[in-house]
């Protein structure tokens, strides 16, 4: 019990922090610096790393917290909580051999989060029962000081009615202490304390499990379809999936590659965009597939034909994946870029070294753990690496140089999805407004300039809200004149659609 005497107060602390950093405040690099500090908790819990693999989560999530200070991402707080229940994890129970009793755990955790406090408060009661002593006996403290607190309560209470000056200085303090109260019990902020202390109270409390279960191997279970396809049948859906693929393939290859003419009354903006996304879906279909009825020992994998015929399509997957990016890479050009479209670039990348991945299960025959695995490590290192870029920033610039107020031939700049990007988005905004040709577009510009550079100053008068990209930009770029106040801001254009209503306006803008 003396080992676990600081978990309370450290808890407490944590979410003290919590409220401080959070409630109510700009994100900024407190998002890295909390990381951090949960991540001293977590290795004061156990008193160090102990292995290459503790070591390792360590040294990335010290990482993320520098990611935090370049710039605010959902990304280093996602990698963060990962991390940091991988690490507690490896503390307690060991690194383990796969995968798969890895992710189960990771879900016993996060399931068992909210009810922790309940259970550990039972625990409790029951070894104060084995020792001879009341179960309440754990609130023994609580009681020491309740009782008299709530004694001493009444008898100011009689002194209030009593005294004419306590009364007076009562009054004062209720009058004072009001507000402050009225905001503590604030539903948002009690929400926010609940969430950190469980999950803080989690990462103390993870139970060990005993060395036997842990070298217990944890099979993943395949379906129950794997047993009912012949090799015969899978033979054939590989004959059916490849001569398919190869029609897709090749359509891609003559309509986009090389240029033949498309059907009339559709363009090449809406042959690009309707083909991106459906694409990536039945690329993860085939790799499924293959992960199903390809496991190691099973008829398919034995089968030369089988092999060769999966190699084949698998190949077609990967051009498949490029002919998508392909698409996006047009749609982009015609349309400008997005956050939702560098999410689809990101998820190509993804896609395509899954499908390599399966290329090297296969020719190496190694078990669909090692798949798992690598296709694991591929997204967290991906993650990991995003979130030390700002892709608003990025987007901004992007769309800016290739908008048609700056080239004449592409799509005209959005300034209303620009202000939505944020403070990122400001330099590209100041390059645009001294570039552009055209007056009206300069004072557009200059608005949202003005406007995102007044949202940047208020972001950074809270010492919170403080990062190395915001700090950069407010000073590269100091505030300009303020503009006409009758002149509104630029009107945001509709959502684009996956099929453009107006195929005669695409057209006439792609030969423009």
């Amino acid at each position: 019990m003396r080992k676990t005497s600081w978990y309370l107060p450290a808890c407490l602390v944590i979410v003290a922090a919590a409220d401080v950093l959070f409630y109510r405040h700009v994100l900024g690099w407190t998002v890295g610096a909390f990381a951090v500090l949960l991540l001293l908790v977590a290795l004061a819990r156990g008193g160090g790393p102990h292995s290459r693999m503790g070591w390792v989560l360590s040294l990335g999530i010290l990482g993320l917290g520098v990611a935090g200070a370049l710039s605010v991402n959902w990304r280093v707080g996602v990698l963060s909580a990962a991390g940091l229940m991988s690490l507690v994890m490896i503390r307690r129970q060991g690194r383990g051999g796969r995968i798969s009793r890895w992710v189960l755990r990771a879900v016993e955790f996060s399931v068992q989060t909210p009810f922790k406090p309940l259970r550990d408060l039972w625990i409790t009661c029951k070894f104060a029962q084995r020792r001879g002593e009341h179960p309440l006996s754990v609130f023994r403290g609580v009681l020491t000081w309740g009782i008299p607190l709530v004694l001493t309560g009444f008898f100011l209470l009689l002194f209030n009615e009593a005294n004419p000056i306590i009364h007076r200085y009562l009054r004062w303090v209720w009058d004072n202490l009001y507000d402050w109260l009225k905001d503590l019990i604030a539903i948002d902020r009690w929400f926010l304390w609940a969430v950190v202390a469980l999950g803080v109270w989690a990462l103390l409390r993870l139970r060990t499990i005993s060395p036997a279960k842990s070298r217990r191997t944890i099979v993943i279970p395949m379906p129950a379809i794997q047993d009912k396809l012949t090799l015969t049948v899978i033979v054939h859906c590989l004959v059916l999936f490849n001569v398919l693929f190869a029609v897709q393939t090749i359509m891609d290859l003559v309509y986009l590659w090389a240029g033949m003419t498309l059907p009339a009354g559709m363009t090449y903006a809406q042959y690009a965009h309707r083909g991106a996304y459906p694409l990536v879906v039945a690329a993860l279909l085939a790799g499924a597939f293959v992960f199903v009825t390809f496991s190691p020992s099973s008829p398919a994998d034995k089968s030369p034909l089988a092999r060769r015929l999966v190699y084949l399509w698998i190949a077609q997957n990967i051009l498949l994946t490029f002919t998508a990016a392909w698409r996006l890479d047009l749609y982009v050009d015609f349309y400008s870029l997005s956050r939702w479209r560098v999410a689809a670039a990101f998820w190509l990348v993804l896609v395509a070294l899954g499908l390599v991945w399966i290329i090297v299960r296969l020719v190496r025959r190694l078990p669909n753990e090692w798949l798992i695995r690598a296709n694991a490590l591929t997204l967290t290192a991906m993650l990991y690496a995003a979130a030390f870029v700002d892709f608003d920033f990025a987007i901004a610039w992007y769309n800016v140089r290739h908008c048609r107020e700056i080239n004449g031939t592409s799509e005209p700049i959005d300034l209303c999805y620009l202000h939505k990007l944020g403070p990122s988005a400001i330099p590209a905004v100041a390059w645009l407004r001294e570039h552009a040709k055209d007056r009206e577009i300069q004072a557009q510009a200059g608005f949202v300039q003005f406007n995102m550079q007044d949202d940047l100053r208020m972001k950074l008068k809270d010492w919170r809200g403080w990062t190395y990209l915001r700090w950069r930009i407010n000073r590269d770029y100091p505030p300009i004149t303020p503009p006409d106040p009758s002149r509104p801001l630029p009107q945001q254009r509709p959502e684009r659609e996956m099929i453009p209503t107006n195929p005669e306006r695409l057209n006439r803008l792609l030969h423009e």
